[in-house]
């Protein structure tokens, strides 16, 4: 085959790819609170390097929510890296000024949501839904400043947002997940 006829079959076809690769996926707008529990550290997941890296004895809030589509598919299909915002609410919206110490990944029951995972749980992660991690008091971190807080002894409404995007540039935002202070308040008294 002639080179330039080549070219001409194989362009198209190139572009087709590249375009494909370039669409943005939807951003997420149905996230729903499903439960909120409170555990100690020794009751996380061994994945969640948070609750790993903190005090022995330190207490997390679980924030278990669904999403409209599968995330871990998602993920998978974008390429999108997927971490979380999390704060006291302001006029439920993330109070970047008063964010919370929490692990910025979101997690299914086989670990953590990333485009580049190589086990086969989609199916069991959409049904379980995804958990975020909340640190219910945070910890003094070397050389930076932190915004204190007890959700245990002062338990306030929080927002959770999730975010993320991909090499290409693309990216997306979720809607905010309003935790109402009632729901934490249930949680601590049927720890």
């Amino acid at each position: 085959m002639p080179r330039n006829l080549r070219a001409l079959v194989l362009l198209p076809l190139l572009a087709g790819t590249v375009s494909c690769a370039l669409i943005p996926g939807p951003n997420l707008h149905q996230l729903k609170l499903t439960s909120v529990r409170v555990v100690s550290s020794n009751e996380v997941p061994n994945f969640v390097p948070i609750a790993k890296a903190a005090l022995p004895e330190r207490s997390f809030l679980v924030l278990n929510f669904s999403a409209e589509r599968d995330l871990v598919e998602y993920a998978k299909r974008y390429e999108y890296n997927i971490v979380n915002d999390a704060s006291i609410c302001r006029d439920d919206e993330i109070d970047t000024a008063k964010l919370l110490q929490n692990d910025v990944y979101i997690y299914d029951p086989a670990g953590a949501v990333n485009a580049f995972r190589k086990d086969e749980s989609e199916e069991a992660s959409a049904s379980a839904g995804y958990n975020v991690y909340i640190a219910m008091k945070p910890i003094p971190l070397a050389s930076r400043s932190v915004f204190e807080y007890d959700l245990q002894h002062n338990p306030e409404n929080i927002c959770v947002q999730l975010k993320g995007g991909n090499m290409l540039g693309d990216s997306f935002v979720s809607n905010v997940i309003v935790v109402p202070k009632s729901a934490i308040s249930d949680a601590l008294t049927h720890r």
